[in-house]
């Protein structure tokens, strides 16, 4: 799966991208146990036109799949600043291997990505 990091064409103004961070639970696992996958993010709001703001989780490499749940967590349209907004989701993979897992988030106008590396092996 390829998903590309872009920035929308148009007028910025001030507007930056949002902060993302992320943290997983434990980046050693075994089948058929699940990754605990948050993220934290901000955003300033300079862009007072905000859409939906929101973090998508995406399996970027490694064999087999990963279902993620939720694979995507929606904030408020409107809101004005986003100041540490917390997300929990979970991962369940397929079958042993190492896994790239990427948190994608969206301030409506602008993306920013951070990867997880994750080793899976058998039971």
């Amino acid at each position: 799966l390829y998903l590309p990091i872009y920035e929308l064409t148009g007028p910025r103004g001030s507007n930056t991208p949002p902060a993302l961070e992320v943290n997983i639970e434990s980046d050693s696992i075994a089948l058929p146990g699940t990754a605990t996958l948050s993220t934290s993010l901000s955003d300033a709001a300079q862009d007072r036109r905000r859409r939906s703001a929101n973090v998508r989780w995406v399996h970027y490499r490694g064999r087999g799949t990963v279902r993620f749940s939720p694979g995507q967590t929606l904030f408020p349209e409107g809101q004005d600043a986003i100041d540490n907004l917390e997300t929990t989701t979970t991962a369940r993979f397929s079958q042993p291997g190492t896994f790239m897992l990427r948190a994608v988030a969206y301030d409506g106008d602008l993306y920013v990505a951070e990867n997880v590396t994750v080793e899976v092996s058998e039971n």
